[in-house]
């Protein structure tokens, strides 16, 4: 399965697209929508379309890792946790209690926990701290996720 275009449209808006290298919130040097540089990599600007074509290639991996692990979504379900796979990477998701809730069909539980990835180590205090960037882009997973549900 891959993640649709209204799915790839919210992974855009929630990642920001900039165009000259910056350092995420991890550290890492990054592009585009998101793209971590790598070390055979030598970006010093793109533009949309490069950033398009980068994020397709990067968001592959996190299709992959969903569909493993749950090959029967649907699509709205299957785009939310590519995003939020993308965003948190694939081992944490797989340890977390997001993906044994949501395998044991315990949607309520899943969704609470989901809730609980908005933090970030901040760097003057040295302590896990909300951000509210990450409180914007859970609460927009989860409603992708549960959208047909509420029909």
């Amino acid at each position: 399965m891959n993640i649709s275009n209204k799915g790839l449209d919210l992974l855009k808006k929630l990642e920001g697209f900039k165009s000259k290298p910056y350092h995420c919130s991890a550290g890492k040097k990054t592009i585009g929508y998101g793209h971590v540089i790598l070390p055979n990599e030598d970006f010093t600007e793109v533009t949309l379309d490069q950033a398009n074509t980068l994020l397709k290639h990067d968001v592959s991996w996190a299709e992959r890792a969903v569909t493993r692990i749950f090959p029967h979504l649907l699509q709205h379900q299957f785009d939310a946790l590519v995003i939020f796979v993308f965003n948190i990477g694939e081992t944490q998701f797989v340890k977390s209690k997001v993906c044994s809730y949501l395998k044991l069909k315990m949607l309520d539980q899943a969704i609470y926990v989901w809730k609980q990835y908005c933090k970030a180590l901040n760097p003057k205090t040295k302590e896990l701290e909300p951000v509210q960037g990450l409180i914007n882009r859970r609460n927009a997973e989860i409603d992708l996720f549960k959208i047909e549900s509420k029909q």
